[in-house]
């Protein structure tokens, strides 16, 4: 098996030692990337992470699917001869389907 990245989240402090513990002695190809309680403890954990986390067998490169979207954007305005801006940008990836 392929090493990938756990988050271990569990509300009872004696569960989530036993579920750390199945982890490491079970599942040694499991990175334990961090472990929370609460749903602050999740926030901050992902805040912490200094590195994107994906599925395992995905791209590895960061947004690739956004600087995809990103890129056919400004390659339809470019085809229709239209100004591509930073606003023009914002307007259409600040909203739904992509951010809201």
């Amino acid at each position: 098996m392929d090493p990938f990245k756990v988050i271990i989240v569990e509300d009872v402090a004696l569960e989530m030692k036993g579920t750390v513990e199945i982890f490491r002695s079970e599942i040694p190809e499991a990175e334990i990337v961090g472990t929370a309680m609460n749903e602050a403890d999740i926030k901050k954990l992902f805040n912490n992470i200094s590195q994107q986390l994906s599925l395992a067998g995905t791209n590895t490169t960061p947004n690739s699917l956004a600087l995809h979207d990103v890129n056919d954007y400004i390659a339809l305005n470019t085809s229709r001869h239209t100004k591509t801006s930073m606003k023009s940008l914002l307007d259409r990836f600040m909203k739904a389907p992509y951010g809201f």
